[in-house]
């Protein structure tokens, strides 16, 4: 058996060789693997993972990416996965799709798959897309129901999530309209600067959200919240216009949707390390910028407000000590070593 030196070693080479590989190797195994089951193409592209976020290719356009498309700006890698954000893990995509493939949603697959790859760049395919979404929210929950066996097994605090996960995903497969019209009349992510144009779309689309009830609020305004480059600006619509509800419930709302920004902050903050990046200081702006409009909020006598500052506070310390672990601490070797280089 291999001493830990030895296969630390081996591992570092290894790593470093996967920088070495050109481009257009790593496209090809992606499109190889492409077909495989979704076990399959974990196995495969995991050790890809590092070379994928540096180049980021185009990925192969299948069935199951299609059908993620509603929920994919909510995606998160199963390592870094954390509940309390509630966003939507990876793995949880391909229990859905397992669960999807007994039913008539498998022959759709095949044909919006074909449909998509040969459409040409001019045809406007959204609604192909959002028929076949809307598909997909209509089977979701009643293909959950029909596999108790494989969520049972899972511990209960784990399961309750998994199921908030896919209630999740067949709401904004039930309302991808909304969601495609924000993409269609939006600046691409992640979204800057708004004219009054976008801000006026951007109203009328939270209208109909809550004319469809809360959860569908609640999800588009995470949707789009994850799409904003200054999350910041969102909260101030949500305080300068009218919705249609009632304003101490909407101020509890934007005071829920800045927690949950800044928890994904750090989120993707521990991320970071975990690929062995620096924190990007884009994320420490972003946090004080939300919790600075948050602060800017009467908060009167609501209730639950404290709960949701404190939840705000939590995320804010945490990123701080995230920043202090990786930039200070990382930092410190070379200030020691170069001292002693100057003495």
């Amino acid at each position: 058996m291999a001493d830990t030196k030895d296969s630390g070693g081996s591992i570092d080479q290894m790593h470093e060789k996967l920088f070495t590989i050109t481009d257009e190797k790593i496209v090809q195994i992606l499109n190889l693997v492409a077909r495989a089951d979704l076990d399959a193409r974990r196995i495969a592209t995991d050790p890809l993972r590092p070379r994928l976020v540096q180049m980021r290719p185009t990925r192969p356009l299948t069935a199951m990416r299609i059908f993620a498309e509603p929920f994919e700006d909510l995606l998160d890698h199963s390592d870094v996965y954390d509940r309390t954000a509630k966003r939507i893990s990876r793995h949880t995509i391909g229990m859905a799709w397992r669960f999807l493939m007994d039913t008539p949603i498998k022959p759709q697959s095949v044909d919006i798959e074909k449909y998509l790859r040969d459409a040409d760049a001019d045809v406007d395919t959204g609604p192909k897309r959002i028929a076949f979404w809307k598909a997909c929210g209509e089977e979701l929950d009643s293909a959950v129901a029909r596999n108790p066996e494989t969520l049972k097994a899972l511990a209960t605090m784990a399961r309750r999530d998994v199921y908030r996960q896919l209630g999740d995903m067949g709401q904004l497969l039930r309302n991808c309209d909304l969601l495609w019209r924000l993409k269609q009349e939006l600046p691409p992510k992640p979204v800057g600067d708004l004219i009054d144009e976008d801000i006026f779309a951007l109203v009328e689309v939270l209208q109909e959200s809550v004319r469809r009830g809360a959860d569908v609020i609640e999800l588009t305004l995470r949707v789009l919240m994850a799409r904003m480059a200054r999350p910041g600006d969102l909260l101030e619509i949500l305080t300068k216009n009218d919705i249609g509800i009632p304003p101490q419930e909407q101020a509890i709302l934007t005071r829920e949707m800045g927690a949950q920004a800044s928890a994904h902050a750090v989120q993707q903050a521990d991320q970071a390390a975990a690929m062995k990046e620096p924190t990007p200081l884009a994320l420490i702006d972003e946090v004080s910028e939300v919790a600075e409009r948050i602060a800017s909020l009467d908060s009167g006598d609501l209730k639950g407000i404290t709960v949701i500052d404190e939840q705000l506070n939590n995320a804010r310390n945490t990123l701080r000590d995230t920043v202090i672990k990786q930039i200070v601490d990382g930092a410190q070797p070379e200030i020691s070593s170069a001292l002693v280089d100057a003495a």
